[in-house]
């Protein structure tokens, strides 16, 4: 028997097997059709990642970029 704790596991990522648009498109039109809105905002930000956006990522909404600093 395996010892659990011994047990290796490696972190699944949906964002990384969302590799073509049309695969977005499909995971998109799978978690709309649940119609769970908490769901949804899990997708956007999994989509984000995906696509190489994860300022995007934050619960909450999207991070404004800091404006940058002047100096005077």
């Amino acid at each position: 028997m395996i010892d659990p704790k011994a047990a290796k596991f490696s972190r699944y990522d949906t964002a990384d097997y969302l590799q073509t648009e049309d695969d977005i498109t499909a995971y998109l039109e799978a978690v709309a059709e649940d119609g769970d809105l908490a769901l949804i905002a899990d997708a956007q930000e999994i989509v984000a990642r995906a696509r190489g956006h994860p300022e995007l990522t934050p619960r909450g909404g999207a991070v404004r970029p800091r404006p940058a600093t002047h100096v005077r």
